[in-house]
This record gives C-alpha cells, structure tokens and sequence, in this order.
C-alpha cells in the first residue's frame, strides 16, 4: 500500500508557510514606513512653505493671546481650527511651540486613525493580517510626498475624529449614545479641519436611507443645533475664527476638472493591485451572489409612512455608501482644488475603499494570489519614497545662523519655524495673504447660516492698515535683515528696494513636499 500524505494537512502547512511569508514582508514595510515617519518627525526645519503659520497660533496661546484676535491679523492668520492647538498647547508649554513636539502629535493621530481602520476591519470579519495590511497601506498614504497629513498641522487629527464619527455608530448598532459620541466627534473634528464636519451629514443621511428615519432626523436636528451653537460661541470669542477657517477656505478654492482627474488618475494607479483584488472578488463570486439577486429582484423598496423604519428596506454598505459620497464630492467639488494634491482622495475616499475590500478578502483559498497583490501594491507604494530628506540642509544652518545675528527681520514664510523658536517677531506666516479674501460672503445662504465676526470693511481695512504699518517700518530702516521668497512674496510691497540693498540668496529644499525655495536676503542701506 503507498502512503498517501494528508491533503488537508499540507494545505493548512502551506498556508502557513504563506502567511509567515506575509507577516515577514508586513513587518519589512511597517520598518520602511515607521522609518520614513520618524525622520519626519525629527527634521528639524520646514518640509512644507507653510508649514509655520500653524506654529504660531500654538506660540500665541502660549503667550496668552488670543490667536483669532483682528489686532493680530494678517500677521498671525492661521487657516486651520483651533483644536489641534489646544491638543498641542499643553505639551509646548513644557518647552517651545517646536516642529517636533508638533509633528509628534500629529504622528499620535496618525497611528491612532491607523489602529482604528484595523480595529474596524477586524470587527467586520477581516482576518488580522488582512486588517494589518489595510492599515499598512492607509499609513503609507498619510506619510505620502507631497501631502501634509503627518507634517504640522490638525489633518490627522481631523482624519481620526471623522472616521471614529462615522464607524463607531455602527459598531454600537446605532445605539443612541453612540449617536452622541458620533456628533460630539463630528464638531470636534470641524474644529480641527472644517471638511471633516462631512462626517456627520454622512451618518445622518445612512441613519434615513438605511437605519430607521426617525433616527436620521433626530441626529440630524441634534447635529445642526449643536453646530450652531458651537458657532455662536466661538464666533464671540474668536472674532476672526470664521473669516480664516471657513470663508478664506471657501472663496481661495479653485474649480478646475483637470486638476481632479488628475488625482482620480494617480489614485488609480496607487491602488491598481487592489483594484485587479477587487475585481477578481467579484468575477470569482467569493461575495454572495445570490443575496445580490436576491436584492434585485426585491428592488428597492420604500417604506415612508412608519418612521421608525428606513426609507430602504435593503441596506447599503456603510463603507460603500461613504466610499460614494467621498467620490462624489470629491470630483465635483473638493478635488477641483488646485492647492491641494491628493489629501482629499486618501481622507475622504481611501479608508473607506480600504474597509470595504479587505472585509471581503476571507476566504483563504484565495490568499495565494491576495496576498502577493498586496505585497505588489505595497511596494507600490513604497516607491515614492526614495527621498533623502536632508538634501542640502546645511543651507538650512546658514539660514538659522544668519537669522540668529539679527534681532527685527521681515520674514519669507519658510522661516517661520525658526523665528519662532528664537523667540522672534513674525511678520507674514503664511496664510497672511490671504487674510482679506475671508472678507467676502458671495453667498446669501451662507451669510445666513455663518456669522461674519468682523464686518467684510473691517477685514480689509485691517489688512491695508498692517501693510502700511510694514510700510513704515522699512521706510524707517527697522528691520536689521529682510528674508523673503524670491518671486513670491506677495506681502512684500515695492518700495523695499529703495530703502534696503540685495545680498543675494540662499536656495533651501523642502524634500518631503518636493518644493525648492530661493531666498532673498536684504538689509539697509
């Protein structure tokens, strides 16, 4: 008699075999990307233009200012919320209002948006190494080139708030203390960044389509009365808090289709191994065909008279249902944005896309394809991260030494940083020129829903006033030393040249954001 091995017995040691393989290429991949973060983390000067402006209003609380004050503007304009501040503001009191302590914080909220996916996608089913690979994946995004989600500022903080908005109702079954914490986590994260509120309306509409429409519409009126009361009140304690988060970001938006097929594009082809998963998931029929058929021929019922039960009888997705809403406005709205590259897809689309692939990759006679496609689209991933972000950065030295010899200095953005950590004045932060722009209310609506803080003429005036105040401050030579932005300082009026002498310029490199910056050095005549 031959003795046959068992079957069974060397499938389940193969598949060990690939998952141990697996685990060793996620754990080489957690290695290069922690990597990449932490040198992040610790670069001691700017990796983004303006990467400053968000230092400063931290520097204020500090200094017991109120950052939103009309006195301190354009100066001090900062076109985020205020929350990632106050996050920061007790740990900086220990020192300074540094890029470390800020981009650590940052990092917290990344791993924190990143452990809260695998969270998800292990509760809904995913197997742990799948769970582990999304948030692999979803992490190398947030750290991506060209994106300022792990540099200064609260996008990672909003990211988490408005996931945790959106999933933890769901995972309570839509109980209603979730509902709360879900609304609580929603206005948080508009303060942090104001796109982020989308979570809410988000919930609101999934509670009336799919959940129960009495539901829908009691989280949706608890949700509009807590924003505009939240509204009332920082409106009367941060008079330009509005003007510089909301209507700056609303009237310096751009509206350019090319621009949002562009990242649509990138996108695509960032996720194109995942895409071929997803596509194989749904011709191999590893999902449950017949329950689509069964859908189908129920069609969409609708049930509008009983309040206590949704519109539709046959719910979507969550995960799904967001991932559409994200598409949606995205391409007609949000991605059109010429200031911004890809930071929208991977916030408002890619976790989602994520959560509702990965629930789907269980079966495990599949793993000998799925997961050296992963491995595939990892790498990916990984290739746009071949940078050296210490190129040229003793010219960063030169820029600090030369900064420390002078006491008054009319600042280029990129500087911001290390004024503030010589304890010097800053004169532009960033988001400066943009400060009179907030002045216009093009929309009826929204002058309704929104208080204005300073009248449009106040804002204005306050803009022109300071201008003049610079003014007159170079025609009286104040300023020991000029550092600006070759051919870009918008802030910087003409009549500089007559009374200060060009001494040439120093080209300084910011990798992570792949942008180069020459600046122009001045000083009296």
């Amino acid at each position: 008699k031959l003795n046959i091995p068992n079957m069974d017995l060397i499938k389940k040691r193969l598949q060990t075999v690939l998952s141990v393989i697996f685990l060793g290429f996620l754990l080489y991949f957690s290695f290069r990307f922690v990597s990449y973060h932490f040198q992040l983390i610790n670069h001691p000067f700017p990796l983004e233009y303006r990467e400053g402006a968000i230092l400063l209003t931290t520097d204020l609380l500090l200094k017991g200012n109120n950052p939103f004050s009309l006195g301190l503007q354009p100066a001090y304009t900062n076109m985020y919320g205020i929350l990632y501040n106050l996050i920061v503001y007790p740990f900086a009191k220990l020192g300074i209002a540094s890029l470390f302590i800020h981009r650590l914080i940052t990092a917290i909220f990344v791993w924190l948006a990143c452990l809260f996916l695998f969270w998800i996608i292990h509760r809904k089913g995913g197997s742990i190494l799948y769970a582990a690979a999304a948030s692999l994946l979803f992490y190398a995004v947030l750290l991506f080139p060209m994106t300022t989600t792990a540099l200064v500022g609260p996008h990672s903080l909003g990211l988490f708030l408005f996931l945790v908005s959106i999933f933890w109702p769901e995972r309570k079954n839509y109980s209603f203390p979730s509902l709360i914490v879900s609304i609580i986590a929603g206005l948080l994260a508009f303060y942090a960044k104001a796109y982020f509120i989308l979570g809410l309306p988000i919930v609101a509409c999934y509670l009336f389509l799919f959940v129960s429409k009495k539901k829908g519409i009691i989280y949706g009126l608890l949700f509009v009365v807590s924003l505009a009361a939240s509204i009332i009140l920082i409106d009367k304690t941060m008079e330009c808090y509005f003007n510089n988060t909301f209507f700056i970001n609303m009237n310096v938006a751009q509206d350019s289709l090319e621009h949002a097929r562009n990242q649509f594009a990138e996108l695509i082809h960032l996720n194109r191994e995942l895409l071929v998963i997803l596509g194989l998931i749904l011709v191999s029929q590893v999902i449950n065909f017949s329950e689509i058929i069964r859908l189908a021929k129920g069609g969409l019922r609708m049930t509008i008279m009983d309040f206590n039960k949704p519109l539709f009888s046959n719910p979507l997705n969550l995960s799904f249902f967001c991932l559409l809403f994200g598409i949606v406005i995205i391409y007609f709205k949000l991605g059109r944005h010429g200031g911004s590259w890809m930071a929208y897809l991977f916030h408002l689309i890619t976790p989602f896309f994520l959560v509702f692939l990965f629930t789907l990759m269980k079966p495990k006679r599949w793993d000998i394809i799925f997961m050296p496609l992963v491995v595939m689209s990892l790498f990916n991933v990984l290739g746009n991260f071949n940078i050296n972000l210490n190129q040229k950065i003793e010219n960063w030295q030169k820029v600090k030494d030369l900064i420390s010899q002078h006491q008054v200095i009319l600042n280029s953005p990129a500087i911001v940083p290390i004024l503030v950590e010589q304890h010097k004045n800053v004169y532009e932060s960033g988001h400066s020129e943009y400060f009179k722009v907030g002045a216009y209310r093009l929309s009826p609506l929204v002058k309704k829903i929104f208080p204005t803080g300073p009248k449009g003429r106040e804002v204005i005036l306050r803009h022109y006033a300071y201008l003049n105040e610079v003014v007159g401050m170079i025609k009286e030579k104040k300023f020991d030393l000029i550092m600006v932005t070759e051919d870009y300082s918008p802030m910087l009026p003409a009549i500089m040249l007559q009374y200060y002498d060009y001494q040439g310029s120093i080209q300084v490199l910011m990798p992570h954001f792949k942008q180069n910056w020459n600046l122009a050095i001045f000083t009296p005549k």
